[in-house]
């Protein structure tokens, strides 16, 4: 909670709802709604295990907000402290298998990446002609190889952090 209000003051939101108003993706998802995760902040006070929060896609729209709140923000530091303190939800476990795969080939490898998020058989889960055209685009390979920079890729989680 410390983290976000260093950020702003999200207690300077009246709801207008221009940040929903604004965001692409509360249109077309009726689960992500800004102006109500800050509202659960402002009234429960924490909300770390909220996926909603996963659901941003960080494109800043929110930014527009006449009380100069920046949603975008603030859901950036909720998933930065999720993370922190061990939240188990999709959004750390597909943060966490996304670092784990570059963080050993230097780069993403998408396969590597569904399996460890969704399990083996997650690859039978792509239909036919989308698995065709990410191997046709080297999306999808039988064998993983890491990058040369994989070892300094690997140095630079280290002293970020990311162990």
């Amino acid at each position: 909670m410390e983290l976000i209000m260093k950020v702003n003051d999200i207690s300077r939101c009246y709801q207008c709802g221009t940040c929903t108003g604004d965001c692409p993706v509360a249109w077309v998802n009726s689960e992500f709604n800004p102006r109500r995760i800050v509202l659960n902040l402002q009234t429960n006070g924490h909300i770390l295990e909220n996926e909603a929060v996963w659901l941003c896609s960080m494109c800043f729209k929110c930014l527009r907000c006449p009380r100069n709140v920046k949603p975008v923000e603030i859901f950036s530091n909720l998933r930065k402290l999720a993370i922190a303190n061990g939240v188990d939800n999709v959004g750390t476990k597909l943060v966490k298998a996304f670092v784990e795969v570059v963080k050993e080939y230097g780069r993403l490898v998408e396969t590597r990446f569904m399996m460890k998020f969704m399990g083996f058989d997650s690859l039978k889960l792509l239909p036919p002609s989308v698995a065709f055209k990410m191997w046709k685009a080297g999306k999808i390979s039988l064998s993983a190889k890491k990058t040369e920079c994989a070892e300094e890729v690997k140095k630079l989680f280290e002293v970020c952090g990311h162990v």
